[in-house]
């Protein structure tokens, strides 16, 4: 397992076990006027989009074209667990083209969104899940065409602005990682690619 996914898989389980605690810890009561601004349970739903920068990595590809850029989607919901804990899942979704051929990778994780002040729109956010991935690569003019899927890991940061209303919206980067399988090519297999998506976005929350 590469250090990165390392990396992002502790990253994910700090946030996820913050969440955790947080959701059952027992702490007094906060002042009715607190209590009603944040404490309210329901769902959410949300939607963003931004801007992608790619490199992809394996034990014995060449350094060439492994980084591109591209657009990402997201979309994601679930149910308000108390003031500073949201849970659900998220599909995200990028693309990228670069001189060797294209490149899709989709994400299908469960989530948990944290937040450490409760009058603050500071959140963490992490995920863990599936990736899926879809790539046209060409050498000496012959294509493959793969569709590995793996392990999905994901951790990020953004600022809620109006999260006390119905509608907020976020800016928000994040590091979405997949750990796959060898890859086909048409020169031979790429062992054990690690494929890395750091998206830097807006979302919108409705609630």
């Amino acid at each position: 397992m590469s250090g990165l996914l390392r990396r992002g898989l502790g990253m994910s389980a700090l946030i996820v076990a913050a969440a955790a605690s947080q959701a059952w810890a027992q702490d007094t009561p906060a002042a009715p006027a607190t209590q009603a601004a944040h404490s309210s349970r329901g769902a959410w739903l949300g939607a963003g989009l931004g801007y992608g920068a790619f490199r992809t990595d394996c034990n014995n590809c060449a350094r060439d074209d492994l980084y591109s850029n591209g657009g990402g989607l997201m979309a994601g919901g679930g149910v308000v667990v108390n003031g500073q804990l949201d849970a659900g899942g998220e599909i995200f979704w990028a693309s990228t083209a670069f001189d060797a051929g294209d490149y899709q990778a989709s994400f299908l994780l469960g989530i948990v969104q944290f937040r450490p002040w409760q009058t603050r729109g500071f959140y963490l956010k992490g995920g863990l899940g599936l990736a899926f991935i879809r790539a046209n690569i060409t050498v000496n003019d012959q294509t493959t065409t793969s569709k590995p899927k793996g392990l999905g890991v994901h951790y990020g940061a953004g600022w809620m602005f109006g999260r006390g209303r119905r509608v907020s919206f976020a800016p928000f980067g994040g590091h979405y990682v997949a750990s796959l399988g060898d890859l086909p090519t048409s020169a031979g297999n790429a062992e054990n690619p690690v494929s890395n998506v750091w998206f830097a976005g807006v979302t919108v929350f409705f609630r």
